[in-house]
């Protein structure tokens, strides 16, 4: 099940958390049809392996738990 989505804007890289007490959220359960920073859409890939987006949190920043790039907004 997802648990992360991140806004497919490569300058933007919002990241949500659906998890909420332990409860993981599906995205209809949303309000957030957008990413409410640019308005694009959600992805649950993540932007470098294309494999389901799992976190891991290093040095305070978000990285893919599988090809562990930094998900971070690219500068424009």
């Amino acid at each position: 099940m997802v648990q992360f989505l991140i806004c497919k804007n490569p300058a933007c890289r919002f990241l949500l958390n659906l998890g909420e007490g332990g409860r993981v959220l599906s995205p209809p359960e949303l309000s957030l049809g957008k990413c409410p920073e640019c308005g694009h859409p959600w992805s649950s890939t993540c932007s470098h392996c294309l494999e389901p987006l799992e976190i891991r949190w290093l040095e305070k920043l978000p990285h893919c738990s599988k090809c562990r790039h930094k998900l971070r907004a690219q500068a424009a």
